[in-house]
């Protein structure tokens, strides 16, 4: 999918979408070694927004999907502390190098690695973004 078709997606849309596809986002809480972070600039009528997006490396399972219009440590935090409520354990987390991750990730005293390809390739090649 282009990123400009999304100039066209009205709301209420991504509300249907959402809840027929709701079951994609119910994923039990288990032990996890490595989840991998990104986020995706879209516009949506002229408004930029961040789609925020995590998977387990291991099951490619998407533990969380956001959107948020900022993209600060604490937009990143709050995504995390919600990724992690499906992680029975503090997992490795994956990100790129955006300087929002490194303040809410030390916060956390999160086990965390900046990479840009390897493990995280899924967020990127899977994703349609």
């Amino acid at each position: 999918m282009v990123l400009s078709s999304f100039e066209e997606v009205r709301y209420e849309s991504v509300r249907q979408w959402y809840h027929i596809s709701q079951g994609l986002f119910c994923v039990r809480c288990c032990q996890r070694q490595v989840i991998a972070v990104d986020e995706t600039i879209i516009t949506i009528r002229g408004t930029r927004h961040l789609i925020w997006k995590a998977i387990d490396v291991a099951t490619w399972e998407i533990l969380g999907v956001w959107i948020t219009q900022g993209r600060a440590s604490l937009e990143t935090h709050s995504f995390l502390c919600e990724v992690l409520k499906k992680c029975a354990n503090m997992p490795r987390i994956l990100v790129d190098g955006g300087p929002w991750y490194k303040p809410a990730l030390e916060r956390m005293h999160a086990d965390w690695e900046h990479v840009t390809f390897a493990l995280r390739n899924p967020l990127n090649n899977g994703s349609g973004y």
